[in-house]
């Protein structure tokens, strides 16, 4: 798995119109992205590669997809960029679609020629194959192996060319060590087209999420590979002993007016509790809001549609088509309005009261309501992500969540970016960071599961866990072998960019002014590493490497 070295030309640059050595420090989204996040940025925009990057939960990997999205935004002139993914909850997550909507197949399970002609009958679904320059696929470890094998094909087809992906750049974004495809025979990475679409991958490794909490951090990393030690297991029992203070229901306040002043203090923040199944979480949330005695408010989506089979996507839209609230009621934010406020998609919240929708104004100066809304809002108080103190006191106003083709809109949902909050399921919260969470690990079936709900959280004093089961905390084999071959790479590649600093200094050092009185260090002389330094795995893998691209030579022969 050798990464293609980046070579950016000066007409690539001034195609781009973007410096690309001082534009990571000019723009404040881009200033923050650490090392390697700005290494895939720079990779797919100035590079043009094909790449993949991966990484455990919390490294910012949507932050990344963001920030290519927006640095392609301010290139002189711009890539016809199509975001997409493998599920209806990623693609309103990123503000995309489907991979399959994108690529007119459906379902997808039909044999290739099969899907070819499906394509190729469809004229929008054809043009859109053509007009896309890069597609990004989020949450790539969902897709099985054979579908992207097929999706290869169709490109190749559609854009009558043999080149990787019919010529598209590929930017493929996952972590193949959390939920992996449904009845899945095989991963992506395990399709035989993968190497040939992959320029670059890179692993993240900087955790962010839990970062005030080294000891969750180590504990979570032994999850996430299925190897959790018996310290860390121990501290996981003990923590279930001893949990943090659980209000297990806000409590009612008494109903104010519009316009109260000063607003009522709020009930304590309840644990969002994580369930398998969606049947659970709304009788959860519908018989806690049931509780409260204060009059409820309810507000209906104002949803747009280019074509009603579009109206399929929406229903994975985070919003509800209708959000029905009480003063009292627990919720959760479900978009990123202001990070520095930690006003953040998964910050959790009590509902203080409903005010005069003008009081909005403060937050979006140019606030309308959708016709026919209520004409009040809620006034919400949020907690610290990483603390039970008070956050910020926040009027929520409507939000659109939109589902992008490149530049055209298919399907948008306005709505408050508010949900219910006292229960949530296990698949929805893939993404989402819950500070204050109660997992119940009761009847974990699938690889990277319980990895996938106990890394929602931020810190241990914010995780209550039930049902602990060691045998729950499982790693597919086969994607530790892809990992395990994947840091191995990256070390290589680490140790080839630290020789090659090392030969610039020696290079800029040889050639600096010498002092006489000064008597020159001996240097040792660089040496090529022999073929007999290799490892076994290592001379196993050039054997397969070579086994394919002979394969792959007489298939072209056929």
């Amino acid at each position: 798995m050798k990464n293609k070295e980046i070579k950016v030309t000066t007409s690539q640059v001034a195609n781009i119109g973007i410096d690309p050595e001082t534009v990571y420090s000019i723009d404040e989204g881009l200033k923050s992205l650490n090392e390697q996040q700005k290494s895939i940025v720079h990779s797919v925009i100035f590079g043009g590669q094909n790449v993949f990057f991966t990484g455990p939960a919390g490294t910012g990997k949507s932050k990344v997809l963001n920030s290519i999205i927006r640095l392609n935004k301010m290139a002189k002139r711009p890539k016809n960029i199509v975001v997409s993914a493998t599920t209806g909850i990623a693609a309103c997550a990123v503000g995309g679609v489907t991979v399959h909507s994108f690529a007119g197949v459906g379902v997808g399970s039909e044999h290739v020629s099969k899907l070819q002609k499906k394509v190729m009958s469809n004229e929008y679904a054809k043009q859109r194959w053509k007009k896309c320059e890069v597609l990004i696929i989020d949450e790539i470890s969902m897709m099985e192996g054979a579908f992207l094998n097929k999706l290869d094909v169709i490109a190749r087809h559609v854009r009558s060319t043999t080149k990787p992906f019919g010529g598209i750049q590929l930017v493929m974004c996952g972590d193949f060590f959390q939920l992996p495809p449904v009845k899945a025979v095989s991963f992506a990475f395990e399709a035989p087209c993968w190497c040939n679409l992959v320029d670059k991958s890179i692993l993240l490794t900087k955790v962010y999420r839990q970062n005030s909490d080294p000891k969750l951090v180590k504990i979570l990393n032994e999850a996430r590979v299925g190897a959790l030690s018996d310290d860390s297991f121990q501290a996981l029992v003990e923590h279930m002993k001893n949990p943090p203070t659980h209000n297990p229901q806000a409590q009612p306040l008494n109903p104010p007016s519009l316009l109260s002043s000063p607003p009522p203090s709020p009930a304590p923040v309840c644990f969002t509790k994580l369930e398998c199944r969606n049947v659970d979480v709304d009788a959860a949330n519908g018989t806690q809001l049931a509780k409260l005695t204060s009059k409820p408010q309810s507000w209906h989506a104002e949803d747009f549609l280019k074509v009603d089979f579009m109206a399929n996507l929406l229903k994975h839209c985070p919003a509800p088509k209708e959000l029905i609230l009480k003063e009292g009621a627990q919720v959760m934010l479900l978009k990123n309005i202001d990070s520095e406020r930690e006003l953040v998609n998964g910050s959790r919240g009590v509902v203080l009261e409903f005010v005069h929708w003008t009081e909005g104004r403060k937050e979006d100066p140019d606030l309308t309501l959708p016709k026919g809304w209520p004409r009040v809002l809620p006034r919400v108080q949020f907690t610290s992500m990483n603390s039970d103190e008070p956050g910020e006191t926040v009027v929520i106003t409507p939000k659109r969540w939109e589902n992008m083709e490149g530049d055209i809109l298919n399907s948008s949902r306005l709505q408050l970016p508010l949900r219910l909050a006292w229960s949530l399921s296990v698949h929805k919260s893939q993404g989402m960071t819950i500070p204050n969470l109660e997992v119940s690990l009761k009847g974990v079936f699938e690889f990277g599961q319980a990895y996938v709900a106990l890394s929602r959280a931020t810190c241990m004093k914010g995780l209550i866990i039930n049902n602990l089961d060691r045998n729950g905390f499982r790693a597919h084999p086969t994607v530790k072998k892809f990992y395990e071959i994947l840091e191995k790479s990256d070390e290589a590649e680490g140790a080839k960019k630290a020789e090659e600093k090392e030969n610039r200094q020696l290079a800029v050092s040889s050639t600096a002014p010498k002092n006489p009185l000064i008597p020159p260090k001996p240097q040792a002389p660089l040496h090529k590493p022999s073929p007999q330094g290799l490892t076994e795995e290592q001379r196993k893998k050039i054997e397969e490497n070579k086994a394919k691209a002979l394969l792959l030579r007489k298939r072209k022969q056929m």
